[in-house]
């Protein structure tokens, strides 16, 4: 395929709207973002995977160089800190984290490499991420990278690819080295350029979590659901600041909230309260989206009791300020890792 041929297919209807443009080639094309909200740090030292076992909620012991493994970084009490994935190299493990929670990874950079052959370095890469149904068609026709479906990652001149579906149709994370701008630059120019509404809704809706939105201050990982659960969280490993806490609620078998998402047919107003039939408080709302699959869809917790699809709940409408119906649908909506 000719990198013409390769844009023509993606291209999108001039009726519809931006969103629903974007939203309709995540579904049968590719879009690519910046990710300007990450941190990167390079873990070296004979010691590093010991060590960052002790500090994260999945097991990474034994995991095969060039393979990615999502994570969460928790305090004492089990509360998420951070969240991000570690992808491990021969020499050097590459950890990509938010943004807003570097503060919180520096910090225990500092206070917990003690005496360990650990050697932690914070990289100013960019980094941006093609993402859509057809986005591992376009990197494959982009850099001739064969075999790709079988690849957890790959290097690309001296650039890193990297599997990672933020969206749930699927997608890659490119770590650009500063060397490789330009031709990286070629492979993007190919491809619509995304807005960051598009990808914090069709996140929303995969569920992907975004630290310090849908993960708070008080957050921990079994109240984002089983999707997110089983995929950053191990009860199976060894020590980790916060297994106490994560353990006792597994053992329990549940928490007392979850993220879910509430269906409606206008937008719902941020951070109040839901209600069930009788009026009595049961959640707090976060964000609203406008969803061309789904009409208008909010990001909110609600106790464990209204956590299933079709329950019916009410909260305030962000327009009219009346008090409007919701539908509950338990997260994800669409794909999922």
């Amino acid at each position: 395929m000719s990198n013409k041929n390769l844009s023509l297919d993606i291209k999108a209807p001039h009726h519809q709207s931006l969103i629903e443009q974007q939203y309709d080639l995540l579904v049968c094309g590719a879009l690519w973002f910046n990710l300007n909200d990450v941190g990167i740090f390079i873990l070296r030292g004979s010691e590093k995977r010991d060590w960052f076992q002790g500090q994260i909620t999945n097991n990474i012991i034994g995991v095969d160089s060039g393979c990615k493994i999502d994570f969460c970084m928790c305090n004492a009490s089990g509360h998420i800190q951070s969240i991000g994935y570690i992808l491990f190299g021969e020499e050097e493990d590459i950890v990509v984290i938010p943004n807003n929670s570097i503060p919180y990874f520096k910090s225990v950079v500092e206070e917990r490499i003690i005496m360990e052959d650990v050697i932690v370095e914070e990289k100013k890469y960019s980094m941006v991420t093609v993402q859509g149904a057809a986005s591992e068609k376009c990197i494959f026709h982009a850099t001739g990278q064969a075999e790709l479906s079988h690849l957890s990652s790959f290097s690309y001149l001296e650039s890193k690819f990297i599997r990672n579906d933020r969206t749930g149709y699927s997608g890659w994370d490119i770590l650009v080295d500063k060397a490789d701008e330009q031709s990286i630059q070629k492979i993007l120019n190919l491809l619509p350029k995304g807005e960051e509404g598009t990808l914090l809704l069709s996140m929303f809706e995969s569920g992907n979590p975004v630290l310090g939105l849908d993960i708070g201050e008080k957050t921990f990982p079994a109240e984002l659901g089983s999707s997110f659960n089983d995929g950053y969280v191990s009860y199976n490993k060894g020590c980790y600041v916060g297994q106490e806490v994560l353990m006792r609620l597994h053992a329990r078998g549940h928490t007392n909230r979850t993220w879910v998402a509430l269906c409606t047919g206008s937008p719902l107003q941020a951070k109040t309260d839901i209600l069930d039939n009788s009026g009595k408080v049961i959640g707090k709302t976060i964000k609203s989206y406008w969803s061309p699959k789904h009409s208008y869809i909010t990001s909110a917790f609600i106790k464990n009791d209204y956590a299933w699809d079709s329950c019916i709940v009410s909260s305030t409408c962000s327009t009219s300020g009346e008090l409007i119906e919701a539908e509950v649908r338990v997260i994800p909506l669409n794909g999922g890792k």
